[in-house]
């Protein structure tokens, strides 16, 4: 199999905080990105339901990508590996604070 590897980025006015809310959320990514739905499959276990060891349904027609996040850190990143769906390897969001 041969790999793959995919970067994006984007620029926001927003605050760290407001874009770190919109991507900890995975039920708000079909209203601000290319998904046409996405879902908690299942809940992380402890306090948060979407941290470490969530699984999230992302589909985008034709293709429904199963991930589990494997790492958070608030404010900063999320880690996820890809279960079922494209094949790639395991991937991050980060936010990264741009100089003025």
């Amino acid at each position: 199999m041969s790999h793959h590897v995919i970067e994006a980025s984007a620029h926001s006015n927003a605050s760290r905080d407001a874009v770190w809310a919109l991507v900890r959320d995975i039920d708000t990514w079909q209203q601000w990105g290319t998904w046409s739905a996405t879902t908690l499959q299942t809940p992380a276990p402890g306090e948060d339901p979407q941290g470490v060891g969530a699984v999230r349904r992302l589909r985008q027609f034709p293709v429904t990508n199963v991930e589990r996040v494997v790492e958070v850190v608030p404010g900063e990143r999320l880690a996820y590996e890809l279960v079922s769906g494209l094949p790639f390897e395991p991937g991050m969001l980060a936010l990264a604070q741009l100089s003025a």
